[in-house]
């Protein structure tokens, strides 16, 4: 028999927390951009059992050929999403701009798999350390 022991204080285990998703109807918005805060945030290598996730280091696309490299990230940020979170359809990424200090800010937009008449958008501002701040929109 399996018993659901409560782990530490103020943090619920991934069992607590689908149980609690399903009670209270779940927030499956703000799960999904928590996600992408740290699927974004990982490089791609830095995980040694999934190699893959993350984004690949963008660097070389901005500086290698500018005048393609935003359409480059635009297109590694939509294909990391649509290859790791299956939560989202129809991902659509878009820069809408550089802000001081070389951060780069991009709108991104999906529907939700389980109910395409709803979507998912937010703002994304990654930074040229790698940090990435998600709000939504």
């Amino acid at each position: 028999m399996f018993r659901c022991v409560p782990s530490r204080e103020g943090h619920r285990g991934l069992l607590e927390r689908l149980i609690a998703g399903q009670r209270e109807g779940g927030d499956i918005s703000a799960s999904i951009l928590a996600h992408l805060q740290a699927l974004l945030a990982t490089r791609a290598g830095a995980l040694p059992l999934h190699a893959d996730y993350g984004l690949p280091d963008l660097t070389d696309a901005l500086l290698q050929v500018p005048e393609n490299g935003l359409a480059t990230v635009e297109a590694a940020i939509e294909a990391t999403i649509r290859h790791h979170e299956p939560r989202l359809t129809h991902v659509f990424v878009r820069c809408i701009g550089l802000r001081p200090g070389s951060i780069l800010a991009f709108e991104i937009e999906g529907r939700l798999a389980s109910d395409p008449r709803r979507s998912v958008r937010c703002h994304t501002l990654l930074g040229p350390a790698g940090e990435v701040q998600i709000s939504s929109s």
